[in-house]
């Protein structure tokens, strides 16, 4: 008797697996393509001076869908008054989070100030998701430091990954 429940669970398994394998291939859209999404970038002089959750030197990496969330993440360590705070404070105030995400982070870079050198959304099909590509390229000056970045992406993705590279 104990021989016969093994290969009664063991197909039983093998079973469940396989339908969950078709079931995760066919979720996948036929029609989705590996393409660049539009997006807006929002540009962060670096005299513009905002802590991302918190000022420690690390990568932070949010998706941002209201604004409270966005009142929670950042906050402005500078007055708002200064002009290029206050241009990002009003890109910030700009977007519309019923058709809108914010992705927004910081990335840590051995050499400040970091500029950026590239940057793409483009869709993850495989993920049901995007994938936030930029490279950072370090400063001049040998000082561990974050650079700051954020954009705008319409808000019809579940899932999002970043993949920043830092270059020298």
């Amino acid at each position: 008797m104990g021989k016969t429940k093994y290969p009664k669970f063991l197909f039983l398994a093998i079973v469940f697996m396989s339908l969950i394998q078709v079931r995760c291939a066919e979720s996948i859209p036929e029609d989705c393509q590996e393409e660049e999404v539009a997006f807006t970038s929002i540009n962060i002089d670096p005299s513009c001076r905002f802590r991302i959750v918190d000022e420690k030197l690390e990568d932070r990496f949010l998706v941002i869908e209201s604004k409270t969330e966005l009142e929670k993440a950042i906050a402005f360590t500078d007055s708002e008054a200064n002009e290029p705070c206050k241009e990002v404070s009003k890109m910030f105030s700009e977007i519309d989070f019923k058709t809108q995400s914010l992705l927004i982070g910081k990335k840590l870079v051995q050499g400040i100030p970091a500029t950026l050198f590239s940057q793409q959304v483009n869709r993850d099909c495989a993920n049901h998701g995007i994938v936030y590509s930029a490279k950072v390229k370090n400063g001049n000056y040998t000082a561990m430091g974050t650079f700051l970045f954020a954009v705008i992406v319409p808000k019809q993705h579940a899932n999002v990954r970043f993949n920043i590279e830092v270059i020298q």
